[in-house]
This record gives C-alpha cells, sequence and structure tokens, in this order.
C-alpha cells in the first residue's frame, strides 16, 4: 500500500488512511491554520472486500457556527475496473488468486478507495494513476473558501453508476461483485436533500449530525474529477428515471467536471476500438428490462442490427447517462464547468463532442477550458485553474 505524506507531523507515514482519526489539514496551498481532515465510515453500504463504505471531509473547524457552509462533494478518478475473462469465458470472483484487472491492480477494495481519495487530497507519496498529478491543490483551495467538502471513496469501480436494486451491475458476469457507487454519491447529496426527513435521517446514519459547524442545507455543489465525472451525470439520470420513488433529489447549485467522458454510446459505437473499453461497460451497464413498453431499454450499451432501438433511438442507449442529455432534457439553472483536453490520453474525444456543442445554448451559465496537455485532469495540478473552478461553484 502506498504511504502517507505527514500531515503537520500528526501521523506516521505507512499509517492507514481506513484507521486514522481527525487531523490538521495543511499542505503547500492552504492558508487558513484551522482546516481538518475527518473520516467517516458508512454501515449502509459494504464495499466488495467486506468493509463498510467511507468518506472523508475536510473543512475549517474555527469557522462561526452559525454561518452555514456550503457542502461541496468531489468525485474522485480511476473508478473503473473488471475481472477478465478467462479463456473459457469464465469470469473468476475479484479476491482470487487468478483475477486479472483491466486496471492492473484490484480496484473493489476499502483499501483501494480510501488510499485514491489520499491522493487526490495529496497525500500520498506515491501515484495510483500515472496520467494524474494530484497536489492537493483543489482540496486547499475548496477548504480555504470555506466550503464543508466531502470526498466518498467509491469501492466499487463503476464509473458510479450502479445501485443495488435500482441500476444493477452484471454481478453474475462480474464474478459475483455487487457495485453501488451510484448508492454511495446519492446518499452523500441526501444531506442536503430537500425533504428534511430524509436530510435528517442521512446526516444522522453518516455521522454528521454532532459536527460544531452549520452546513448549508438548501443544495449541494458537485466536482467530478476523471472519471468522477460519471458521478454527476449519474445523479442526474437518475433524477430524470425517478429510479427510486420518494427520494427527491438534492438542488445541485454549481457543477464542475475535468476530464470527463459524457457520451458513452459513442466508445459503444466503435467496438473494435474499445473492445476491452466496452466489455467492462457491459458489465455496470447490463442491458434493463422495458418495463414499461416504450421500446426503449435504457442502459443497452451496443449499437447492433438485433436491436434496432440502438439504431434508430440514441436515447434508448447508455446515453441516457450523460450531462448532455440531462442539459437538453432539463436545460441548465446553475454554474456548470466543464474542463478537458483535447490531448487527454484516457478520454476519448468523441464522448465529449455533444457536451461541449451544448455550450451556445447555455453559454450564460457554461464555462468550457480546453486545457491541451496529454494528461488526465488538471484541477488538482494546477493552483490558477483550481482557483478557477472554485470561482465557478462558489463565486468566491
Amino acid at each position: 500500500m502506498p504511504t502517507l505524506l505527514a500531515l503537520v507531523a500528526c501521523f506516521t507515514p505507512g499509517a492507514d488512511p481506513l484507521t486514522i482519526e481527525k487531523l490538521s489539514f495543511q499542505n503547500a496551498y492552504t492558508e487558513r491554520d484551522d482546516l481538518v481532515l475527518q473520516p467517516f465510515h458508512y454501515d449502509g453500504l459494504t464495499c466488495p472486500d467486506g468493509e463498510s463504505a467511507t468518506f472523508y471531509a475536510v473543512y475549517a473547524e474555527d469557522l462561526d457556527a452559525s454561518v452555514a457552509m456550503p457542502i461541496v462533494i468531489v468525485f474522485h478518478a480511476g473508478v473503473f475496473d473488471y475481472v477478465e475473462s478467462r479463456a473459457d469465458g469464465s469470469v473468476p470472483a475479484f479476491d482470487s488468486s487468478d483475477a486479472v484487472f483491466y486496471s492492473g491492480e484490484n480496484r473493489f477494495s476499502s483499501d483501494w478507495a480510501a488510499d485514491k481519495v489520499f491522493e487526490t487530497l495529496g497525500l500520498l507519496d506515491e501515484t495510483i494513476d500515472p496520467t494524474e498529478t494530484n497536489l492537493g491543490i483543489l482540496p486547499a483551495k475548496l477548504a480555504d473558501a470555506g466550503a464543508f467538502t466531502i470526498y466518498p471513496a467509491n469501492c466499487w469501480a463503476d464509473l458510479w453508476h450502479n445501485e443495488t436494486g435500482a441500476r444493477n451491475n452484471n454481478w453474475e458476469a462480474d464474478g459475483g461483485v455487487h457495485r453501488d457507487g451510484r448508492y454511495l454519491a446519492w446518499v452523500m447529496t441526501a444531506i442536503a436533500n430537500p425533504n428534511p426527513d430524509i436530510a435528517t435521517e442521512k446526516r444522522a446514519e453518516l455521522g454528521l449530525d454532532t459536527l460544531p459547524i452549520s452546513l448549508d442545507a438548501s443544495g449541494v455543489y458537485i466536482v467530478g474529477l476523471g472519471e468522477g465525472g460519471r458521478a454527476a451525470a449519474e445523479l442526474r439520470a437518475r433524477d430524470l428515471l425517478n429510479d427510486v420513488p420518494n427520494q427527491d433529489a438534492a438542488v445541485i447549485k454549481g457543477m464542475v467536471v475535468d476530464s470527463h467522458m459524457d457520451n458513452l454510446w459513442r466508445i459503444t459505437t466503435h467496438d473494435e476500438l474499445f473492445q476491452k473499453l466496452n466489455d467492462g461497460l457491459a458489465r455496470i451497464y447490463p442491458d434493463h428490462d422495458d418495463d414499461d413498453g416504450d421500446g426503449i431499454v435504457y442502459g443497452d450499451i451496443r449499437s447492433d442490427d438485433t436491436n434496432p432501438n440502438q439504431r434508430d433511438d440514441i436515447e434508448g442507449t447508455i446515453y441516457f447517462y450523460s450531462l448532455n442529455n440531462a442539459l437538453k432534457n432539463e436545460g441548465l439553472n446553475y454554474p456548470l464547468g466543464v474542463w478537458y483536453s483535447s490531448a487527454d490520453p484516457l478520454v476519448p474525444q468523441e464522448t465529449n463532442v455533444d457536451l461541449l456543442s451544448q455550450y451556445q445554448a447555455h453559454a450564460d451559465f457554461m464555462s468550457v477550458y480546453d486545457y491541451g496537455d496529454a494528461l488526465h485532469t488538471v484541477l488538482n495540478r494546477d493552483e490558477e485553474q483550481a482557483e478557477a473552478a472554485v470561482r465557478v461553484l462558489l463565486g468566491r
């Protein structure tokens, strides 16, 4: 396991991110001296390795409790993985000795997810994803701006899409793994749910009801780094589909995505180029029944002649789970910042053609930045861009 960098001498390098207690949070980019990093365990969800789901919060401890802090949820990158099939077509369990992972490592683990959050915070001395540079700049800027910033740890490698009972993965083809990244994403937003009963219940379940601070319950701000941008799209789709009745969506007050893959349908139409990627998508987005008989089967990923809907109605495909689709269906009434690079080695550019085309129609709310480097994500390695993202979100 990668080791942790020392934070103000508060713990020893090599400490386990899953066992730490509340710490002082400072790095080369923080200005406040009252910032803390606090871990939380959520027993309502279990990772494939049997451990409880976790999330972390960074916030200023000494703010006046009468001042309600904006809630910013940062969804981390790197959440796509699957166990590759054996030569005979069978799939080993993720924890078996012969499991071979698409990513090259086991990302179905609570340890990996916690390490990924700490990498995002700039607190690991090793790099999990070489195409990313995580210096902890964005967490520092958000905390200095007075935000209560939440970092959920995704241990399901599901592009933040799956939710048991609502959007199941193909668990049989997945070696028995049940994925739940989208439910964790929704639970994070539920602390500001417009239904006060849901908000109160979730704050208590998550252990946030005893903090000596005040949170702005009028809505949430969302940041998606890399594959974390999928959480933003999936939360919008969850609301549009009304997947779980009587679970209202929190009001989104601002959104930033950095190096996001938006329209995955563009990948699935090029199976010859993206076969292994599509194999993984088929695990996460399996075929769903046409429950209402309208001929649209949300979640099917491939375009072929056996399913004419895939050719004739793009909205009957995986495209539905895109920000572009949400903007076309519901419009945009909050600030949206889109950071991308035309040279990003991990994001097929076809996936963002449709989203970027929305700029003219939504220029009053939408900002677009092409940073141009052959790297994945920019907001956590470039101070100027991180400050711009905070301005987009919070106007500060």
